[in-house]
């Protein structure tokens, strides 16, 4: 392959001609002068390629070689995690954890069920009760008369009322349904049955 004419040795080729004197004078080609700088020039540009090519070799072995290392440090920790105390693998170890997940998540289903039926047992249970103490009977003395309210969550339940006078002692019971009495109340017990209803029930 025939090189590019810049690289070739430079040729110098003399040029004779006359002077006014008359004796002869010999000059160089000017284009043979200048393909040295040309030639230099050319190798000047190959050493700084073949520096930056020297540079990113260096740099890229640096990064490999610490890429190596994270490696192995990678490889180490997953072989100290893969073997527990008891000599067992990671698969085991997964496997056993799984299981007791298995197992917890069964006993949140059983906690949530007792939970709801808890729930749904308040709400008809006794939560609002009120006593109030009075005196029907005038002449007897102490409030040994009283009328006592047992409400649910949804103010449902029974107003108990004794009567106590001398002679005897009257009991009466008389139901109530979302905060209303089935049959007609005392003053005393339709006070007892606004203070029930104003509790929370908590």
């Amino acid at each position: 392959m025939p090189r590019a004419g810049w690289l070739r040795q430079p040729v110098f080729t003399p040029r004779v001609r006359t002077t006014p004197s008359g004796g002869p004078t010999i000059t160089h080609n000017t284009a043979a002068q200048t393909a040295p700088s040309r030639y230099a020039s050319a190798m000047s540009v190959f050493d700084w390629l073949a520096l930056v090519s020297v540079l990113v070799a260096i740099v890229a072995a640096i990064i490999a070689m610490r890429s190596v290392r994270t490696i192995r440090t990678l490889e180490e920790r997953l072989e100290r995690l893969g073997s527990g105390k008891d000599g067992k693998s990671l698969e085991n170890t997964i496997a056993m954890h799984d299981m007791l997940l298995k197992k917890h998540a069964e006993h949140v289903t059983d906690l949530v069920k007792a939970s709801e039926y808890l729930h749904q047992s308040l709400q008809v249970a006794v939560r609002k009760v009120s006593l109030e103490r009075y005196n029907p009977f005038p002449g007897i003395g102490g409030n040994l008369s009283f009328t006592l309210v047992l409400l649910d969550a949804h103010n449902t339940g029974a107003v108990v009322t004794s009567l106590h006078n001398r002679d005897a002692t009257r009991v009466y019971a008389k139901a109530i349904r979302d905060g209303q009495p089935l049959q007609q109340l005392s003053e005393e017990e339709e006070r007892a049955l606004q203070n029930a209803m104003l509790q929370k029930g908590a």
